[in-house]
């Protein structure tokens, strides 16, 4: 099935895709039904039986995530992690004023990061803009109780 808007931005940041290489790829179709590709693609899994659907009991979504167990059913993550989640937040918004900077400055002369060595050809604006998501990735991979990779910001 197709992925979500903004798992597909997510998936495009990381697997290199630059605003370059996006204007280089031809349009899509919109679906004939006026529907979303991702809702037609999940439709047709569900009905071609390649996607099974499996009722969940108030029970089961009661159950703490696997972190808030291994830290003895207490509900809550290592304090590590919690203090990691905490932090998500502050970065979000740094990096959410950073895009509104370079934004308002139309900085999209091509970047190259001093910290990681890596081109951005859409400039600041894309180097915010992997921040961001990858911010939101970690708080949710926290929140679920997940670790998340240090990166060189």
């Amino acid at each position: 099935p197709a992925a979500s808007g903004a798992d597909a931005l997510f998936a495009a940041i990381r697997g290199g895709t630059t605003l370059r290489k996006a204007a280089e790829r031809p349009e899509r179709e919109a679906p004939a039904s006026g529907g979303t590709d991702a809702r037609s693609d999940l439709m047709a899994a569900i009905r071609g039986g390649a996607v099974h659907l499996r009722k969940v009991t108030s029970e089961q979504r009661a159950k703490p995530p696997a972190a808030a167990a291994a830290a003895g059913g207490s509900g809550r993550l290592p304090d590590d992690m919690q203090k990691q989640l905490a932090l998500q937040p502050e970065l979000l918004k740094g990096h959410l004023s950073e895009l509104d900077y370079y934004l308002a400055k139309a900085n999209f002369a091509e970047y190259v990061s001093k910290t990681t060595g890596e081109t951005y050809p859409g400039g600041k604006v894309e180097r915010e803009l992997e921040e961001v998501c990858d911010t939101a990735d970690d708080f949710l991979a926290l929140a679920a109780g997940r670790a998340v990779p240090v990166r060189p910001d």
